[in-house]
């Protein structure tokens, strides 16, 4: 898992290009902030606090190429790395 600029931990299943996901996120980050989502390009596809939960829901659905991550609460700090 890798973490971007903006504070998001991406990317556990292999999304061929993360721009459309990326784009997702900043839109409806206050929506689902603290929660995992899951995402064809622009396309949400699972979301829950419960990681495994929407790991569960992307094997059902047979996807691949899917963008997973952990949109971080609104009031967290964003991680600046080392």
């Amino acid at each position: 898992m890798s973490n971007t600029a903006d504070g998001v931990f991406a990317e556990w299943f292999d999304s061929p290009d993360p721009k459309p996901s990326l784009r997702w996120i900043q839109e409806h980050r206050e929506e689902f902030a603290s929660q995992y989502v899951a995402l064809d390009g622009d396309r949400l596809i699972a979301h829950s606090p419960d990681p495994d939960e929407v790991i569960a829901a992307v094997r059902a659905a047979g996807l691949n190429g899917i963008y997973f991550t952990l949109i971080s609460p609104l009031d967290e700090p964003v991680f600046a790395g080392f």
